[in-house]
């Protein structure tokens, strides 16, 4: 059963090191993310991540958080409506 999640993430400010450009290439690489955008608002960047279970969750969330210049993160598990 493939998961899916909206992430949002807050960065560091620029003079800490965080440069969105190079940061948005890395996050796209990281397994599972189909999808990952600058944006305004509370949070700097979204992505939209699918995983085929918990565990693949758990390491996209870790190696996330483990990036410099991101300073926290949101993950929201889509759900399947009932029917």
């Amino acid at each position: 059963m493939v998961r899916q999640a909206l992430i949002l993430g807050d960065l560091k400010p620029r003079s800490e090191g965080a440069n969105i450009h190079k940061l948005l290439e890395k996050l796209r690489r990281l397994n599972g993310v189909k999808e990952a955008q600058y944006i305004t608002g509370p949070y700097d960047f979204y992505l939209i991540v699918n995983v085929n279970d918990q565990s693949e969750m758990n390491s996209v969330v870790t190696e996330l958080r483990e990036i410099e210049g991101i300073k926290e993160t949101m993950t929201c598990l889509v759900l399947s409506p009932r029917t």
